[in-house]
């Protein structure tokens, strides 16, 4: 194993949202020994995540679209730190922070340096912006010794897209970034009365099947489709309300909200919320009707929660979903397609409530924070002592 001495790990991403994905792997490497150094543009969430014993926070400013003079001044603040921290490991995620902390590391020789994608932005760029998004993925992987795919179809399209060698990647498991907490997303923390006030507040008709999502208004994850095929399912026949958890992102967002407001069956609109396990349990099933994933870890919390998802047959979404055992998958960008999966679902209760165990058992086995958080630790302590 590596000596204690020499367990030193730079852990980086460009924003404080991003935090998430590497909080409990930075703070859980702090108790097994390691100095810990976190890199990420200011925030106060860096601030706290810094005052864990054993955690020393980076801060760096980073742009996070591209941005030739600010990344610059960024490369070399990446630069001053992996000189300063001299680690022997780099672990990297997000675009920005994973070209750039790459880029110094490789630099600098930092034995073992570790990009994770957690997803692939290029897939849905259009014009010179793919083009630099196609170049920063090669650069960054090109600077990295070994790259960690967060799904199977993430690695596939790294290959396909030539941004990658494919004996450079591994999945590990099923996939995941951070995995799902099991304990927060359970339903039995919540009484029947508490869910019945909370439906009774939002407005959620009784005994009508809800229809969820959850994550940020924007034409990327599927809004549109989701608004017309809540109307085809009306036009059916099919009884549903759509229940809307998450903030509009961009101006497609606010576009596809009204287009939901015109089209969906009585849309519940919640808005962004700092913590989605209350709104699991009103739901019948979740929809994603997106564009492209990493991994996406709403379909685990609502799998946490029991509830079945309807998701799209694009990159990272088909890994989260096992077709007719745990949801269904549909083309994407297809609101018929879509209106026919959830039509699947909605039309049997017995058939919704075996999905829903489905995919308890299946992200229970597999994808629990824990047993995901020790598949990551044990790659990096492997990968370290690859490079020893």
């Amino acid at each position: 194993m590596t000596d204690l001495k020499d367990r030193r790990i730079l852990i980086g991403v460009t924003a404080s949202m991003s935090l998430g994905f590497v909080r409990e792997l930075a703070t859980t490497l702090a108790l097994e020994g390691w100095e810990v150094f976190v890199a990420c543009t200011p925030s106060p969430a860096l601030d706290q995540l810094g005052n864990y014993p054993g955690v020393t926070a980076v801060p760096i400013q980073m742009a996070r679209a591209p941005s030739p003079l600010a990344d610059l001044r960024a490369l070399g603040a990446w630069i001053r730190a992996v000189r300063r921290v001299r680690p022997t490991v780099t672990y990297l995620g997000t675009p920005k922070a994973g070209l750039l902390g790459a880029l110094a590391g490789r630099l600098l020789r930092v034995p073992t340096r570790i990009y994770v994608v957690y997803g692939l932005r290029v897939e849905t760029a259009r014009g010179p912006l793919r083009a630099i998004l196609s170049l920063s993925e090669l650069m960054a992987t090109r600077s990295s010794t070994t790259i960690l795919a967060v799904s199977e179809s993430v690695g596939r399209e790294l290959v396909r897209r030539r941004l990658s060698a494919a004996d450079k990647v591994t999945v590990l498991g099923p996939g995941s970034a951070i995995g799902v907490d099991m304990d927060r997303f359970d339903r039995t923390r919540f009484s029947a009365r508490e869910i019945n006030e909370r439906s009774i507040q939002l407005g959620i008709a009784p005994g009508l099947p809800v229809v969820g999502f959850v994550g940020r208004l924007t034409r990327d994850k599927g809004v549109f489709e989701l608004a017309e095929a809540s109307r085809i399912l009306a036009e059916q026949g099919v009884a549903h309300q759509l229940l809307l958890i998450g903030g509009v992102d961009d101006a497609s967002g606010a576009l596809g909200l009204a287009e939901i407001n015109r089209l969906g069956s009585a849309p519940v609109f919640v808005g962004e919320v700092p913590d989605a396990s209350p709104y699991y349990p009103l739901m019948d099933v979740l929809c994603l009707p997106t564009y492209r994933e990493g991994f996406p870890t709403v379909v685990l919390e609502a799998a946490a929660a029991g509830v079945p998802t309807v998701t799209t047959a694009v990159t990272g979404a088909i890994d989260s979903v096992k077709d007719g055992v745990t949801g269904v998958i549909v083309p994407p960008r297809d609101a018929k397609g879509l209106a026919l999966g959830l039509m699947r679902v909605l039309g049997s209760s017995a058939a919704r409530d075996q999905m829903g165990a489905n995919a308890y058992r299946w992200v229970n086995d597999e994808l629990r924070t824990q047993v995901v958080q020790a598949r990551i630790r044990a790659y990096i302590y492997l990968q370290a002592d690859r490079a020893t």
